[in-house]
């Protein structure tokens, strides 16, 4: 599927600081034989191709993705589309290789290819975290 930044589901992932061309030159597929929650696949063209695990995506009434926690691992992949963009193809494969082979003792999470990502993805969380707890008040 393809995400327009101007639909709801694309106004609702930019919330989040996913980027508009992002959305723009990435295809989401959502697939059933998946180990991980969401996998990046960047394209040398143009793009990304992202693989979220069917069992993650949320729809809402109207077909579009339904607002909560569930946009954290799309969000993160969108993360790494916008990188794949803005670094290039063989700059990003480089760098997430090296931090991968190289890690220095740095936890995943802290990673300079990771921390942008999971940022993006734990503001996510947060954010309806604390929404349920105010209505639960």
């Amino acid at each position: 599927m393809n995400i327009s930044p101007d639909s709801p589901s694309g106004k609702r992932l930019k919330r989040y600081g996913v980027s508009a061309n992002a959305l723009r030159k990435s295809r989401v597929f959502a697939v059933a034989w998946m180990p991980v929650p969401a996998f990046t696949l960047p394209l040398p063209v143009d793009g990304s191709i992202i693989l979220v695990h069917k069992s993650v995506l949320a729809y809402d009434a109207v077909g579009e993705l339904a607002d909560g926690s569930a946009l954290a691992p799309l969000v993160h992949q969108l993360h790494h589309a916008h990188q794949r963009q803005e670094w290039g193809y063989a700059r990003y494969l480089l760098r997430h290789l090296w931090s991968r082979l190289f890690p220095g003792g740095v936890p995943v999470h802290h990673r300079q290819v990771e921390r942008e990502c999971y940022l993006a993805a734990r503001a996510v969380e947060e954010a309806y975290s604390q929404e349920r707890i105010a209505s639960i008040r």
